[in-house]
């Protein structure tokens, strides 16, 4: 997400969401993480392929990881998506319902494209549900070279 005005791996009508599961000072297991992502594949989410910890797993469609990682526990975990902008409510109820039944907390950050109006419409999604938006986010201005057009 940093760097989509060089990578272009969020597209106009595409949302993309980071959660970092664990973090500050909880941590999470590897069977909680295999949670989150076999309740997300409900929704029909597309994972980034460059996501480390997606390579752990040996069942990515039902979150497994190998049965020696299950129990362990590690400091965090991220997990990047995306998903087209009519999804982006399944997601956040995915995510409420993740947030009462998990025993870690997370944080979630939330990536969309600026409409050429300058208009984020995801922002207004969000809102509609009842989220609080932070004023503070990152924007690309398109300085970099595009790998892709």
């Amino acid at each position: 997400m940093k760097t989509n005005d060089v990578t272009g791996r969020f597209r106009r009508g595409e949302v993309g969401f980071a959660l970092d599961i664990g973090r500050p000072l909880v941590g999470v297991t590897f069977a909680e993480v295999g949670r989150f992502i076999k309740v997300l594949n409900e929704v029909g989410v597309e994972w980034e392929k460059a996501n480390p910890i997606l390579y752990l797993l040996k069942d990515l469609k039902e979150g497994k990881f190998p049965d020696e990682l299950m129990n362990e526990k590690i400091h965090s975990a991220v997990l990047e998506f995306k998903v087209p902008i009519g999804k982006v409510k399944d997601v956040i109820e995915k995510l409420k319902y993740l947030a009462e039944t998990t025993d870690t907390v997370f944080s979630v950050g939330v990536i969309s494209r600026v409409e050429p109006d300058f208009t984020i419409p995801v922002v207004n999604i969000l809102k509609e549900l009842g989220l609080e938006v932070s004023p503070w986010a990152k924007t690309n201005v398109g300085l970099g070279r595009p790998l892709i057009e």
